[in-house]
């Protein structure tokens, strides 16, 4: 990601935020690739300031997907990677729904958000557990801000020690959603066994 994507990021999050000059400035190949391995955790750090300030008034929890993947190439064999994503709604105070703009749009600002992708060495619900840990504190979350969450339908997630059970147990009135994009293999799997040998 370069700088000036950062900058544009930063714009989206607060239009009001006079910060992003600095990008201006810094033109050079030297001085933008010594500053790209910060960009990322700026704009967490960024992000988990804006969520701080806006607890108790916009933001109320948020959602999650995630799912684990292995990733193509032999450089990467031995890992499997969990890929989450983060839907972060923003809610406009009371006051504000009534105004003009909002006649014909929902007064929530909903922000989606790619966590870190970090390497899940066991499948099992404790394992997803730590490393949702790990994605929700890159944003300066925990897990009582989860209010839903989808996912498919293996062990990791739907088992008695899985993702959802323990978000249930919290009692923040957690709920499960199921990935469609998995309910679509499934129907096709089932399918496929029922009809036998055509």
């Amino acid at each position: 990601m370069s700088l000036m994507n950062a900058s544009h990021i930063i714009q989206e999050l607060d239009p009001n935020f006079a910060g992003t000059h600095v990008f201006d400035n810094m033109p050079h190949k030297a001085t933008v690739s010594k500053s790209c391995n910060l960009v990322a955790d700026a704009i967490d750090s960024f992000r988990s300031d804006m969520l701080s300030q806006a607890r108790g008034s916009t933001f109320h929890g948020l959602g999650l997907e995630t799912d684990e993947s292995v990733p193509f190439g032999n450089k990467w064999m031995g890992y499997r990677f969990q890929i989450t994503l983060f839907h972060i709604p923003l809610i406009r105070p009371l006051h504000q729904w009534e105004d003009a703009k909002y006649n014909k749009a929902l007064p929530v600002d909903v922000h989606s958000v790619l966590a870190d992708i970090c390497h899940a060495p066991t499948k099992d619900g404790r394992g997803l557990v730590a490393i949702l840990e790990k994605q929700l504190r890159g944003f300066g979350c925990n897990f009582a801000d989860v209010l839903s969450g989808s996912t498919d339908g293996g062990g990791e997630n739907t088992g008695k020690e899985g993702m959802h059970a323990h978000f249930e147990t919290l009692g923040q009135g957690y709920v499960r959603r199921r990935g469609l994009e998995h309910i679509s293999w499934r129907v096709c799997d089932a399918g496929i066994a029922a009809a036998g040998r055509l």
